[in-house]
C-alpha cells in the first residue's frame, strides 16, 4: 500500500532544516552525492533507509534521469527559511507522487493535490473525520500517521483544521490563493513545481509588496518624492534581490558586489529632447549606428527572459518625458499577449538590423559574443547574415535572427522605474504619462530605531534557479486576465470593480481629470497581482485606494476652479468607502488653497 506522507518523522522546520544542511548544496553526479550521504557523518549510514524518504517527498532534492543530484536549497537554512518554505510546499503537495509506491492510489486522478482534495471533500462533507475524508478521496485505509498529517494541516494548511478528536473543519481563508494548477507527474515537474514565492516574498517585504503588485500589472512605474528619500535606491533594491548570483551567472550577468548584472541606471539630461540618448543613432561620418547603453541593456534582457531587468531612468522630468520617451510610450500601450508571450512594436524597426555598414557589425556593439572567441569591442566584422561568410556565428543567434525578423521590441522582463522630484527645477507630467504608468510617492514621515537595525538591502537575495517570471507581467488585457485566472472576480465582485470606476468619474464629472477603460482594465489587473503576490485575502476595496492612489489622484493639478469640486466629491466617497490613503492625500491637496482667497495651486506631489 501507498504512503500518501512519510511516517519517518514529522515535517516540521527543525527536520527540513537537519535534512537540508546535511545535504550538499550544489548539484552532482548521483553516485557522488549517494557516496556522500552513505558516508555521512550526521546520518552514518542510514540516510537511503529513512530519511531520503521525507527529503524526496517535501521535494527537497530530486535525482534526475540523466544522473544527476539537484538540491532545492544552495546553501544551509534556518527555521524561518523552513517555515516559509512548508507554507509553500504543503498546499502544491500532491500524490501519487513521483516517490511513492502508486499502489493503492490507482482509483484517483493522477496527480491529486493532498490539502485540497481533503478541503473539497470535507466542504460538501462538514464534520467529517480525517479517516472518512481521506479513505473516500483516496480509496486506501488511513495510515498510523494522523500526529503527522495533522501537523502539516494545522500548521500549513491555511483552509483546514485539524482537531484532537479527529474532525476536519474548513476556514475562512480563500482557497483559491492557495491552490496552484498541477497537471504533471514526474520527478523534475515536481521538484520544479515548489517555488520560492512565500520565502523570496519574505525578502522582498523590505521593497514594499505594492511596488511588486504594481510591476506585475505594468512595467513602469514612477517614484516620486523630494531627494533623499531613497527612489532610486529603491529600484536597484529590487534588482539586488531578484538577481541569481552564483558563480556561473555572475560571470554571464557581469554581477559585482555594487551592482547587479541586472540594473542599469539611465540619468537624464535637461538637454534631452529627442530619443537619441536613449535608443542611439545612425552616423554617417562613422558609418555605423550608434549604440547606448539602454538599448544594449534591453538586448542583454532579452537573453535571460526570466530574470527581471531593472532601468532606472533617474530623475526622469528634468527633461519633457514626452519629448524623449515618446517611443517608449507609444510601444507600451501596443503590448499584446500572444501565446504565452507579451509582444509589442519595436523600439528600433528591423530595418537597422538589416543595414550593411562598410566596416561594422551592430550585432558585435550590441554586446552579443561570437562563438569560440572573446570579443572586444571596436572589431571591425561583417556577419554572414550580411551576405558574407563568417566562420564565428553568435553564440545567441536567435536573438540576432529576432531582431532582424522584429526589430528591437520592449523585452517582457524589463521594468523600467523613473524617479522624479517634484520642484520648480523640474518639468511636470502630462496626464498621457501619469496614465500610462504605476505611481507612487515615497515619504519619510518619521524616523525610529529601525533604521539602525534594518537589514542592509543591497545585497544579493534568494533566487535559486534565476526563475522571477512570477513577478512579471504575465497579462496585459483585463478579459484575457479574467479568463485565465480562475475564480478571479465573481459576478457580484464584477459589478464592484465597474460600480467604483462609475463613481470616481461622477465625482470627476465636468473636470478634465475623468478616467476610462485604461484604468478599470489596470484596476482589475492590478488586484490579480495583489492576489498572486500578497499571498494575502486580496481586497478590492484596498485595492480601489491604492488606484486612487496610483492612477487617479496624481492626474489631478491645477487651480481652486480646476480642482477643488472634484477633490472634495472624491474626498467625500473616500470618507465613505474607507480610503484612507486616498482620504489623506486628498485633505493634503486641498489643504494647499488659501482659506482667504480660495486661490493657489495644487497637486498631487509634495
Amino acid at each position: 500500500m501507498a504512503d500518501a506522507i512519510c511516517r519517518w518523522r514529522n515535517g516540521t522546520p527543525k527536520t527540513v532544516v537537519e535534512l537540508v544542511n546535511s545535504m550538499p548544496h550544489e548539484v552532482l553526479p548521483v553516485d557522488v552525492f549517494r557516496d556522500i550521504m552513505s558516508k555521512s557523518v550526521h546520518w552514518g549510514n542510514s540516510f537511503f533507509r529513512t530519511a531520503y524518504q521525507l527529503a524526496v517527498q517535501l521535494a527537497l532534492y530530486y535525482e534526475s534521469d540523466d544522473g544527476y543530484f539537484y538540491p532545492r536549497f544552495d546553501h544551509p537554512i534556518d527555521e524561518e527559511e523552513a517555515d516559509a518554505y512548508l507554507h509553500s510546499w504543503f498546499p502544491k503537495y500532491y500524490i501519487p507522487n513521483p516517490y511513492v509506491n502508486k499502489d493503492g492510489f490507482n482509483d484517483i486522478s493522477c496527480p491529486t493535490l493532498f490539502l485540497k482534495s481533503l478541503y473539497d471533500y470535507t466542504k460538501s462533507h462538514p464534520n467529517c473525520t480525517y479517516k472518512e475524508a481521506y479513505e473516500s478521496v483516496f480509496k486506501e485505509p488511513a495510515k498510523n500517521n494522523d500526529d503527522i498529517i495533522k501537523n502539516y494541516i494545522n500548521c500549513y494548511g491555511q483552509v483546514l483544521t485539524f482537531s484532537r478528536d479527529g474532525i476536519l473543519n474548513i476556514t475562512d481563508v480563500n482557497p483559491d490563493k492557495v491552490f496552484p494548477i498541477m497537471d504533471r507527474n514526474d520527478k523534475k515537474a515536481f521538484f520544479e513545481s515548489f517555488k520560492f514565492e512565500e520565502a523570496t516574498i519574505k525578502k522582498l517585504q523590505k521593497c514594499d509588496l505594492n511596488y511588486l503588485a504594481a510591476i506585475k500589472t505594468k512595467p513602469f512605474l514612477i517614484l516620486g518624492g523630494f531627494s533623499g528619500t531613497g527612489k532610486s535606491q529603491k529600484v536597484k533594491e529590487l534588482a539586488f534581490m531578484t538577481c541569481p548570483n552564483n558563480d556561473e551567472m555572475r560571470k554571464k550577468l557581469g554581477n559585482t558586489d555594487n551592482t547587479p548584472g541586472n540594473y542599469c541606471l539611465v540619468s537624464v539630461r535637461p538637454n534631452w529632447h529627442d530619443s537619441t540618448d536613449l535608443l542611439g543613432y545612425y552616423s554617417s561620418i562613422n558609418d555605423k549606428y550608434i549604440v547606448t547603453d539602454f538599448v544594449r541593456f534591453l538586448v542583454k534582457a532579452m537573453q535571460y527572459p526570466k530574470i527581471p531587468f531593472f532601468v532606472c531612468l533617474d530623475e526622469m522630468n528634468l527633461a519633457p518625458v514626452e519629448e524623449y520617451f515618446a517611443e517608449f510610450l507609444s510601444v507600451l500601450e501596443s503590448r499584446k499577449k500572444v501565446d504565452d508571450k507579451i509582444l509589442t512594436d519595436p523600439l528600433l524597426s528591423a530595418d537597422w538590423f538589416n543595414k550593411k555598414y562598410n566596416d561594422y557589425n551592430l550585432f558585435d556593439d550590441l554586446g552579443l559574443k561570437r562563438i569560440g572567441q572573446e570579443q572586444s569591442k571596436g572589431e571591425n566584422r561583417q556577419a554572414s547574415l550580411f551576405g558574407v561568410v563568417d566562420e564565428e556565428p553568435f553564440d545567441r543567434m536567435d536573438i540576432v535572427e529576432c531582431l532582424m525578423e522584429n526589430g528591437l521590441c520592449l523585452p517582457q522582463n524589463v521594468v523600467i522605474i523613473g524617479t522624479v522630484n517634484m520642484d520648480d527645477t523640474t518639468n511636470s507630467f502630462s496626464r498621457k504619462v501619469i496614465d500610462r504608468a504605476m505611481t507612487f510617492e515615497t515619504i519619510v514621515e518619521e524616523f525610529g530605531n529601525e533604521y539602525y537595525e534594518a537589514e542592509d538591502a543591497m545585497t544579493y537575495g534568494e533566487s535559486k534557479d534565476g526563475d522571477w517570471t512570477w513577478i512579471l507581467p504575465d497579462e496585459v488585457r483585463a478579459n484575457e486576465a479574467i479568463e485565465h485566472t480562475p475564480n478571479l472576480l465573481d459576478t457580484d465582485q464584477k459589478k464592484e470593480v465597474t460600480g467604483f470606476i462609475n463613481e470616481v468619474n461622477a465625482c470627476l464629472k465636468g473636470s478634465p481629470f475623468q478616467i476610462a477603460y485604461r484604468i478599470l482594465n489596470e484596476t482589475i489587473l492590478y488586484y490579480r497581482a495583489t492576489k498572486i503576490i500578497n499571498k494575502e485575502e486580496a481586497e478590492l476595496n484596498k485595492v480601489f485606494d491604492d488606484i486612487l492612489m496610483q492612477k487617479v489622484l496624481p492626474r489631478i493639478e491645477g487651480d481652486y476652479d480646476k480642482t477643488y469640486k472634484p477633490l472634495s466629491a472624491l474626498k467625500t466617497k473616500a470618507e465613505t468607502k474607507g480610503w484612507t490613503k486616498s482620504k489623506e492625500k486628498i485633505d493634503f491637496m486641498l489643504g494647499r488653497f488659501s482659506k482667504d482667497d480660495q486661490g493657489g495651486f495644487t497637486s498631487f506631489w509634495n
